[in-house]
Parts: C-alpha cells; structure tokens; sequence
C-alpha cells in the first residue's frame, strides 16, 4: 500500500508529467483520500500515505502551473470498491457501521466527479457536501479532539 500510494504515485506522475510538459499539454487526475485530511487511528498508515498523495498532488500542480498540464487531486469519501473485502472474502463492514454499503458512492459517480474537476482545471475534488465537512470540521477543531474522534469511529467500525 505504501509503494502503491507513494512510490508509484511520484514516479507515475512524473514520468508522465516529462512527456506532458514535451508535448505542451496534459490532464493527470492523482486519488487521495478524505482520509488525508487527519490521522485516523485503525488506519494509520492508509491516512498517512493518501495525505502524502494530496500534497504531492498539490505540489505538483504548481511545479507545473506554466506547462499546460493540469494536476488534480480526487479526494473521495466511501465509495462502493473492494476495499472493505479482506483477502478475497466477503464485505467486511456491518451493515449499520460507518462504512455500511449504504453511506457509499458509487465508483461511476465519484470518477465522474474527478474528471469534471479535473477537466475544470480544479486543485481539489473532494465529491459531497458530507465530505466537505468532514474535511472543514478537521481544519478547524483541535488535532487532539479529531484523532479522538476517528479513533472512537474507527474503533466501532
């Protein structure tokens, strides 16, 4: 998971980014997490991988401001993927929890999203107002109160 989210993240969007900034143009959509945004206890190193994502992302946009190749960093919240399934098995989450099939987007309508935002020249795609609250509320209350809150959720996921 670390590789993935940031080694290969860096050296794709680099790589990339060279032959975009060559040919004058480009698009690159990178995928964070609302898990960026705050530590989150159960998920330490998911949360902290994604936020290295949204800052890379971020950095590289302006790095590239000048080349038109536009940089975006798609930020969704739960969404309906396989990553609640466990080596190979069933949907792990319950069905009332947090992560409960119900409170999920679907990939088709979060990749949407990120392409319109992408496409807009946007910095950020963070889909839903739920979403965005979630981020806003985490700028604003202390750390302290923010990990204790995830990690009281998280526990009872």
């Amino acid at each position: 998971m670390i590789h993935l989210n940031i080694v290969a993240t860096t050296r794709l969007s680099r790589y990339f980014a060279q032959r975009m900034v060559e040919q004058k143009s480009g698009h690159i959509l990178n995928v964070a997490s609302t898990a960026a945004y705050q530590p989150q206890p159960y998920l330490a190193a998911y949360a902290a991988s994604k936020a290295y994502v949204a800052n890379f992302t971020e950095a590289l946009k302006m790095e590239l401001k000048s080349s038109n190749v536009f940089v975006t960093c798609l930020s969704p919240g739960r969404t309906d993927t396989g990553f609640f399934h466990f080596e190979g098995g069933e949907d792990q989450a319950s069905e009332e929890g947090v992560f409960s099939k119900k409170y999920r987007a679907s990939p088709a309508t979060v990749a949407n999203k990120g392409l319109k935002a992408l496409f807009r020249g946007k910095n950020r795609e963070i889909p839903f107002l739920e979403n965005k609250m979630y981020v806003f509320l985490n700028r604003i209350l202390s750390r302290t109160s923010v990990v204790n809150f995830y990690y009281k959720a998280m526990k009872s996921a």
